[in-house]
């Protein structure tokens, strides 16, 4: 076990005095309401699911707000209710994730952050 200053010791106990407060139960409110975010149906052609040559098209929900960022279904590859492929497509498969996108917006130059929970500085390198 190495030794650590009195100093480092308490700066980590610190930061794990503030995470464990940040991660505490909050007191939830009765008449919580969620937030609804609207969604579209779409066909995903599945690389995975094949039944003789074809590829399946499986029917999944996309936020309305992810679509229009990247441009609608032709943006993301997926199929529209007006083409005629989603007429034959499969409805909702249980435990089938789809491809998941994550979009990051890059910033060139790092900014120095405080973590919510433990108050720790660190670097971050997406945009605010």
């Amino acid at each position: 076990m190495s030794r650590r200053s009195v100093a480092v010791l308490q700066r980590e106990l610190t930061y794990a005095q503030n995470r464990a407060a940040a991660l505490a139960a909050p007191a939830t409110s009765i008449k919580a309401t969620t937030d609804k975010r609207p969604k579209t149906v779409v066909g995903y052609q599945s690389e995975l699911i094949v039944i003789g040559a074809v590829h399946e098209i499986i029917k999944v929900q996309v936020l309305a707000s992810s679509l229009a960022y990247f441009g609608g279904e032709a943006g993301l590859g997926l199929i529209d209710k007006t083409n005629a492929l989603f007429s034959s497509a499969l409805p909702r498969i249980a435990h089938f994730k789809p491809a998941a996108i994550h979009l990051v917006k890059g910033a060139t130059t790092p900014t120095v952050v405080t973590a919510k929970g433990s108050k720790r500085p660190y670097k971050k390198y997406t945009a605010i």
